[in-house]
């Protein structure tokens, strides 16, 4: 009996193993046919699978890659960009004229040769942001504190010395402070 009940768990580990394996293979060919999506050359070539219909309900299948879980594992992001595309029955009509491919792959490289300057172009414009909301918070600060202490103890003490309206009107009509702007913001 004990030797039955080690065979019968011997059978079952070895099932989950070959499931395991089954599951990491169809994991990886999904991963590798997802990745090659963003080479338009590979676009160019899957062309005549797309008028059949199980090919398009394989592309909305492969739709869960777009979840964080799933696309934490893309060499290559843009290739979920160029998934969701091809559930576009226009895009992928369109995928037989060269001219498109080579329109694809020249845009693709476009940004790949100014993917730097593009980043760096960008967090400059995020700091600069940064520094104005910081600006701004201060600003405002000011001016509540400013407000806070003209309309408490200005009132009070103009309403003491019998010309309370001045005191009002001295806050009312107050020149706005000026704003600093930094360089190149405006």
């Amino acid at each position: 009996r004990n030797t039955e009940d080690n065979s019968k768990g011997d059978v079952r580990k070895r099932m989950e193993v070959a499931s395991l394996n089954e599951n990491l293979k169809r994991f990886t060919i999904e991963l590798e046919f997802v990745q090659s999506l963003s080479n338009p050359k590979f676009l160019y070539e899957i062309k005549v699978f797309c008028k059949e219909v199980a090919f398009i309900n394989y592309l909305k299948y492969l739709m869960y890659w777009k979840r964080p879980e799933y696309a934490k594992f893309l060499a290559n992001p843009i290739c979920l960009t160029f998934l969701t595309m091809m559930q576009d029955e226009t895009f992928r009509n369109c995928l037989g004229d060269p001219k498109m491919i080579d329109n694809i792959y020249f845009k693709q490289a476009n940004f790949i040769l100014h993917y730097d300057a593009n980043r760096q172009r960008e967090a400059t414009y995020l700091q600069q942001l940064e520094q104005e909301e910081k600006l701004r918070q201060a600003e405002n600060t000011a001016m509540e504190d400013e407000s806070n202490g003209v309309a408490a103890g200005g009132v009070e003490a103009a309403s003491a010395n019998g010309n309370g309206d001045d005191a009002a009107h001295q806050i009312v009509h107050s020149p706005p402070r000026k704003r600093h702007h930094p360089e190149g913001a405006e």
